[in-house]
């Protein structure tokens, strides 16, 4: 029997390790970062907003639009001739015409430049607000690798359980052939092996279950390997003012919601701008021909040469009627300001319990962890004692299996409070090393 569990417990290790040695955690939440739809859909924003920056940049530069007109008419039109022009006739004509315009724009008092700062800001709130979606990504992955540790831990207990029970039956079965144990006795440790098989097939189905949880969260398929290792840490948590400090400095979420406040500032600002006057340099020049149906007409090419003109002015714009529009934007943009500042109080409140809960959650987990392991440490004492009074026929089966469970079940509460401490510890790093 012992030589069953054996290899059945070779084959489970030899499974995992084949089918899990590529991705460690940092790999992991490497691969879940570039995967993730979500923060793909992030990315386009920091696209948009980039392309919104350039189309403002380029509104500084010159203004020029070249227009060309073929066009028939029927109808009543102005005809002209040497001897009279501005008589009316029944015609059909044909006329070609070609424009150019420049316009420069001079002075704005500032407000294109305003508006381009606001899109510099727009930009950076959407790379800060991709940033806080990372974190949600990254914590939701630790989560799953931890699970997915804990549950591959808890099999490799579970597989030394039935390898411990297998061989107290062995014993159980030699002391009854030596008369110093019942059949009963021997059929407890068997029914108690049996259970142990089943707890152990829980646990496998538990591994398979915590597996896919972390690929969903890795948005990954079966091709990718993960491997569960380099998972202990350092157990030094710093302290909270310094942790506070540092995580509230790099926290994307307050960065986003400061800079979204500065670019409602900056678009005010640009409102205001627009009550002033603008000026702007403009110049255009053209020509036109147009040859009428059943007339002598003029050739084309010197009526382009005759007709052809040009001219250069400079244009006062004075707001009049849209002061009123504006004014409703300036007062807009002032709510928009108070909105983005409540916001940003509510995170900066919010934060400060959250990450007072998180570094609380680390202190205490890891003072649970070890007295687990210190209760751990004493089950498996008293199991050993206890293995030794089965030996020699002091005890009976059933009450080495009590035994062995309270070890076991230690052994597991040691485990899951190990890694309930590793997993905060690193969510805690996490929120530090943005």
């Amino acid at each position: 029997m012992s030589k069953i569990i054996i290899t059945i417990l070779f084959l489970i290790l030899f499974r995992i390790s084949a089918e899990c040695q590529s991705l460690t955690l940092p790999a992991c939440v490497d691969y879940a970062v570039a995967h993730n739809l979500e923060l793909t859909a992030e990315s386009l924003n920091i696209e948009e907003a980039e392309v919104n920056l350039k189309a403002e940049r380029h509104t500084f530069l010159p203004t020029a639009v070249a227009t060309i007109n073929n066009g028939l008419s029927g109808g009543f039109q102005q005809t002209f001739n040497e001897t009279m022009s501005g008589e009316y006739s029944s015609e059909k004509s044909y006329t070609n015409s070609a424009t150019l315009d420049v316009s420069v724009t001079l002075w704005n008092a500032g407000a294109r430049r305003t508006l381009i700062k606001q899109r510099q800001l727009l930009k950076s709130a959407a790379e800060q607000s991709r940033l806080y979606r990372e974190i949600e990504v990254k914590t939701n992955v630790i989560e799953k690798f931890f699970a997915l540790a804990m549950a591959q831990k808890r099999l490799e207990i579970a597989v030394e359980n039935c390898a411990m029970q297998d061989s107290n039956l062995i014993i159980a079965q030699k002391l009854f052939n030596l008369g110093h144990r019942s059949q009963r006795d021997v059929m407890d440790a068997r029914t108690n092996l049996a259970q142990d098989i089943m707890q152990r097939a829980n646990e496998e189905n538990n591994v398979v279950i915590n597996e896919l949880q972390l690929r969903i969260a890795m948005n990954s398929n079966d091709s990718v390997a993960i491997e569960v290792a380099g998972v202990e840490s350092d157990r030094d948590i710093p302290p909270f003012d310094d942790f506070y400090a540092k995580a509230l400095e790099i926290n994307p979420s307050v960065a986003m919601y400061k800079t979204q406040i500065e670019a409602a500032e900056y678009e005010k600002e640009y409102y205001k701008r627009l009550q002033y006057p603008s000026l702007t340099l403009n110049y255009e020049a053209g020509t036109q021909g147009q040859k009428f149906s059943h007339k002598q007409n003029t050739d084309f090419g010197k009526q382009w040469k005759d007709n052809s003109y040009q001219t250069i002015y400079l244009a006062l714009k004075v707001p009049i009627f849209s002061q009123l529009s504006n004014k409703d934007n300036i007062a807009k943009s002032e709510i928009e300001i108070n909105r983005r500042r409540n916001q940003l109080d509510q995170q900066l409140l919010a934060l400060s319990g959250e990450m007072r809960n998180v570094w609380l959650g680390v202190v205490q987990s890891r003072n649970t962890a070890d007295l687990a392991a210190q209760t751990a440490e004493l089950a498996r004492q008293q199991y050993e004692f206890a293995q030794k009074d089965f030996k020699l026929g002091n005890i009976a089966s059933y009450e080495l299996y009590v035994y062995k469970n309270k070890f076991v079940s230690s052994q597991l509460q040691a485990v899951s409070a190990e890694y309930e401490f590793l997993y905060r510890l690193a969510v805690l790093k996490l929120f530090t090393e943005q």
